[in-house]
């Protein structure tokens, strides 16, 4: 992933993500990045079920840069740079945010202890309060991201191994059925042929 993610500076996309609006505020921007993230790992996996092995876009491109232009590829190198895409967009877009809308966000969630006009000092505080909350925030959205691109990489490594599986078990299956269609047309012949022997037919 490390590869993956230090060669992304070339092939970034300019695409517009639905929550790349700061004025929206922290706490709507990280619910529709997360949904937007989510609804994009979900449309891979299904791509990549509907996908045969033998298609181009099952593999990575030789061209890497068709992977910002190209949205059915299903290799975890381009899913990983959709992803990533994805997560920059949304690290510059919580960048823009207001410490004031957030502190808006903040005091509409919290108990009324009282009247207190703002004042400089409050800014100040809600400042350095949104830029704490902003970097944990692009801590734990890159871990997710990772992991989830992590998790798509497995998957994606063991479905072709359940599938041979699943055909495996289907053929063991027919086999013990013509063993079993065998057995019974055994059973059918006459018993003068048990531990009987002849060089001749008759």
């Amino acid at each position: 992933m490390l590869v993956v993610y230090s060669m992304h500076g070339v092939f970034a996309s300019a695409k517009d993500y639905a929550f790349e609006k700061p004025e929206l505020g922290l706490v709507t921007v990280k619910l529709k990045y997360h949904k937007a993230m989510n609804d994009y790992f979900n449309k891979k996996i299904k791509l990549f079920l509907k996908t045969d092995p033998s298609n181009e876009n099952y593999s990575i491109p030789s061209d890497l840069e068709a992977c910002t232009e190209n949205e059915k590829n299903v290799s975890t190198y381009c899913v990983a740079m959709g992803a990533l895409n994805m997560y920059e967009a949304y690290a510059k877009t919580l960048d823009a945010i207001s410490p004031l809308i957030t502190e808006i966000e903040d005091e509409a969630t919290a108990p009324v202890v009282g009247n207190v006009p703002g004042t400089v000092a409050n800014l100040f505080s809600a400042i350095a309060t949104t830029k704490s909350k902003i970097a944990e925030e692009k801590t734990n959205a890159m871990k997710v991201m990772d992991m989830t691109v992590s998790a798509y990489n497995e998957f994606r490594l063991a479905y072709p191994v359940h599938l041979k599986y699943e055909l495996i078990t289907k053929e063991l299956y027919t086999y013990v059925n013509n063993l079993k269609k065998l057995r019974q047309t055994l059973y059918s012949f006459p018993a003068k042929f048990i531990n009987s022997s002849s060089q001749s037919c008759k």
